[in-house]
């Protein structure tokens, strides 16, 4: 019953109806494939911890900012040119927060700085 609670609190990022019927489908699907009592309430509680701190790490400033970077690193050795960026902080469907974004060309010249 408390993991019931659990999804009346997270806010989907999309529409109710489609996220509980999401959730219908994927019990009654989990409920097909694991026929013991115990296999059952060890899946559930598996994927209800994985998708719960999947979800609270990335909403995280930290985390957000590290994938981010990860990200423009790749970028920029694809475009042999610097991209950093010092935060991002996410919203999810509300707003995107860049701080400290510089792009640099192949000649070290500054094409974007947004402190």
């Amino acid at each position: 019953m408390a993991f019931v609670f659990l999804f009346i609190k997270i806010k989907p990022s999309v529409s109710p109806v489609v996220f509980y019927l999401l959730l219908i489908l994927f019990i009654v699907f989990w409920w097909m494939v694991f026929k013991k009592v115990k296999h059952k309430l060890g899946f559930l509680i598996f994927v209800f911890l994985f998708f719960g701190v999947l979800y609270t790490l990335l909403q995280t400033s930290s985390v957000q900012t590290w994938l981010v970077n990860k990200i423009g690193h790749s970028l920029s050795e694809k475009l042999n040119a610097k991209l950093s960026i010092q935060k991002v902080d996410v919203d999810f469907l509300n707003r995107l927060v860049l701080k400290g974004v510089m792009v640099e060309d192949r000649n070290k010249d500054t094409l974007l700085y947004a402190g």
